[in-house]
């Protein structure tokens, strides 16, 4: 890719505190000597964000330069598309406005791009300080390392424009408000089209907004599964639906392998426990080597490895399962409705 200078996307909605935290964390990124373009797209009626850029375009920070883009801002895809395709330069990179960006970012991403072909995309981690359960089970397992096939755009993603010309960027009929899984179709419709997105682990930014913690305890894990449930019964079942659609074969395969597994093992169980409890055991095993073979949970300790190699594939089981059946429950209610 011909380099000649990197556009930031903030997309912001009413967070003027936050805004500014996070064009004070981009104003300290360690450019590699190019010029970089920073583009605020808010609200038409988000006066408070214009009045923030006004100072940071009157500082005259070195090497940065800054403008605004001015919408009605239906939804964030709606907003990170708009920016994406009014960026100056090829290299584009898309920062939420809760997120205080690492120095290293650019850097990583230039000698990532430097290193293989097709790579559409560049992926960092934001973590809050003290990240809750989800969080961990997201990002914990490429914590550490660079990983060349990454499923789902972050909060903090490098884009190669040209390639998102060609697979198509944020789809605007999801997102919030709407629905959630845009940052996961696009990842899924990105690696079908043939490109790559690259998770590179070794660096975090820091989320001022964490996704919601649970704890583990017996109540908050069973209100957390209902909430769960309900929400693919009601409505999220139709963007689990946008990403089926847009992945491609080995992730279909994938996804799957999660939904039939536990049902075999059941039956196992019944008709042959002993079958069912080596398969389990074997499975383990199986688990436990190909993480390490892959190099997941490098930030982690041993036991914590172990521990977390199996957890995350539990929690896939279980979520793909509750998708998978508020995915047919809803296409049954309106077949016959």
């Amino acid at each position: 890719m011909d380099i000649n200078g990197v556009s930031l996307i903030v997309t912001t909605y009413y967070r003027p505190l936050m805004l500014e935290k996070v064009l004070d964390s981009i104003i300290n990124i360690e450019r590699a000597g190019l010029p970089v373009e920073v583009v605020i797209v808010r609200d038409k009626g988000d006066s408070d964000a214009s009045l923030i850029l006004k100072r940071y375009m009157s500082k005259g920070s070195g090497g940065f330069s800054f403008r605004e883009i001015v919408i009605n801002a239906v939804n964030v895809d709606v907003a990170r598309n708009t920016g994406i395709r009014n960026s100056r330069y090829r290299l584009v990179g898309v920062i939420d406005d809760d997120v205080l960006v690492n120095p290293l970012v650019l850097r990583n991403t230039l000698s990532i791009l430097g290193k293989r072909d097709k790579v559409a995309g560049v992926c960092f981690p934001a973590l809050s300080d003290n990240p809750g359960f989800n969080e961990k089970i997201y990002y914990y397992r490429y914590l550490g390392g660079i990983y060349w096939d990454f499923p789902a755009v972050t909060p903090v993603t490098f884009f190669d424009k040209h390639i998102l010309e060609i697979t198509g960027f944020y789809r605007e009929d999801m997102g919030p408000p709407i629905s959630i899984h845009e940052d996961w179709e696009l990842g899924s419709r990105i690696r079908k089209n043939g490109y790559r997105l690259v998770f590179d682990g070794r660096i975090k930014n820091r989320h001022l907004l964490s996704m919601r913690k649970e704890s583990m305890g017996h109540t908050s894990l069973t209100r957390l599964l209902g909430d769960y449930t309900s929400s693919y019964f009601k409505k999220h079942w139709w963007s689990f639906l946008q990403v089926l659609k847009s992945s491609p074969t080995r992730q279909l395969v994938e996804y799957l392998g999660y939904f039939v597994y536990p049902w075999i093992i059941i039956a196992l169980l019944v008709l042959n426990p002993l079958t069912g409890l080596l398969l389990i055991a074997f499975s383990i095993i199986a688990v436990w080597l190909y993480s390490f073979v892959m190099g997941y949970y490098k930030a982690m300790g041993f036991w914590s490895r172990l521990y977390y190699m199996v957890l995350v594939y539990l929690v896939r089981i279980v979520r793909t399962n509750i998708a998978f059946a508020g995915l047919i429950y809803n296409i049954v209610l309106n077949h016959f409705h």
